[in-house]
């Protein structure tokens, strides 16, 4: 019984292998969950952002119809809203050929 098959040596290393790849998974759930979490929170607060510029826009409209004013249509929608900053970023369409699963670029699905 000196030898590691007799007294189950073999199969203990590989549980104790096993424990720690779960373990190892374990963690990288729980990180993930913890990411998660804060993605829905930071989705939450731009949830929020966006009702009250939505509300602010609205009572805006409103108020300038109460008052003869138009104000949506004297200002382009970006001085309505926050301007955004930085220059425009523009899309690079030649990253993403190749993507439409052999339909030759064809986006409506037809032949």
């Amino acid at each position: 019984m000196a030898g590691g098959k007799e007294t189950g040596g073999a199969p203990f290393k590989r549980v104790e292998s096993l424990e720690k790849e779960l373990g190892h998974l374990y963690n990288r759930m729980d990180t993930q969950g913890h990411q998660i979490r804060n993605h829905a929170d930071s989705l939450a607060s731009m949830n929020i952002k966006m009702d009250q510029k939505f509300e602010e826009i609205l009572s805006a409209i409103i108020k300038g119809k109460k008052t003869g004013e138009d104000l949506v249509a004297d200002k382009p929608i970006f001085s309505v809203l926050e301007t955004p900053k930085g220059p425009p970023k523009e899309y690079n369409g030649g990253s993403r050929q190749g993507t439409m699963g052999g339909s030759g670029g064809n986006r409506d699905g037809g032949g």
